[in-house]
């Protein structure tokens, strides 16, 4: 399935509803929480890759790939789990080319994500 924009729109609106079943604003939370954490993350990604240390590239990146997901960054999560391969295999050869990709979209979804935190909340 090909994906054209940083965040996939069905994820949102499934989000949304189940936040005005709840009561909840569920995709400005989750926003807050991507936007508020993952740049750390996306750090100890890169950390990890420069040093060499496969095992902390690979948990790092699951955890990234888990956060995307749930923000609807399907793009974002592809790519994690491209590094998290290339991590896993212990062969880290062609990880500075996953990461620059991984980081290009990782700043799309940022930008992304932080036009959906200005949308007004429906409902």
């Amino acid at each position: 399935m090909e994906h054209n924009e940083p965040l996939d729109r069905d994820t949102l609106a499934k989000l949304r509803s189940i936040g005005r079943m709840t009561g909840k604003d569920l995709v400005g939370e989750l926003v807050e929480i991507f936007l508020d954490k993952e740049p750390a993350v996306l750090d100890a990604v890169v950390a990890a890759a420069e040093r060499g240390d496969a095992k902390v590239l690979r948990d790092t990146v699951h955890h990234m790939r888990s956060s995307a997901g749930s923000v609807g960054a399907l793009r974002l999560f592809a790519l994690c789990e491209e590094v998290e391969d290339l991590a896993e295999s212990g062969v880290l050869d062609n990880v500075p080319g996953a990461l620059d990709r991984l980081r290009e979209e990782f700043d799309l979804v940022c930008q992304a994500l932080h036009d959906e935190k200005e949308r007004p909340v429906e409902g």
